[in-house]
């Protein structure tokens, strides 16, 4: 299965999801992107250069320390990060088998939080999966 049908999978399937897409952490390019409008698209690229930012904050990082497992350096990332905020929802995901992308969803703050996680890890183990 392709980027494109992981995230039109993700942005039709989605009640509420504005934008999904999938993004190269080290230098915040887009690697594929599927949203409803086009203002979305643009918004989504400009949270795409900030998505190593989100992984590596500060507080992240601290809290990461504290409370994770010192076994190896992969173990000491967050997986999993949602934002709320701004009436939008954010969650981002890193797949197991390359921790240098990560896929993000974007929807209204209006949507089921259980079903935008649910529905994204679905297709994260799809995602993991093919880059592999």
């Amino acid at each position: 299965m392709s980027f494109e049908k992981i995230l039109s999978d993700l942005t039709t399937g989605i009640p509420e999801c504005l934008v999904s897409g999938v993004v190269d952490i080290p230098t915040g390019t887009v690697v594929g992107c599927r949203a409803t409008q086009r203002d979305f698209r643009q918004e989504f690229e400009l949270i795409a250069t900030a998505t190593a930012s989100v992984f590596a904050a500060a507080p992240s990082a601290a809290m990461n320390r504290a409370i994770g497992p010192q076994t190896s350096q992969s173990a000491h990332e967050f997986k999993e990060v949602t934002l709320m905020g701004n009436g939008r929802v954010q969650v981002y995901f890193r797949p197991e088998s390359n921790p240098d992308l990560a896929l993000i969803v974007i929807c209204n703050a209006s949507a089921n939080l259980g079903m935008v996680l649910a529905k994204t890890r679905l297709q994260l183990a799809t995602l993991d999966a093919q880059v592999a």
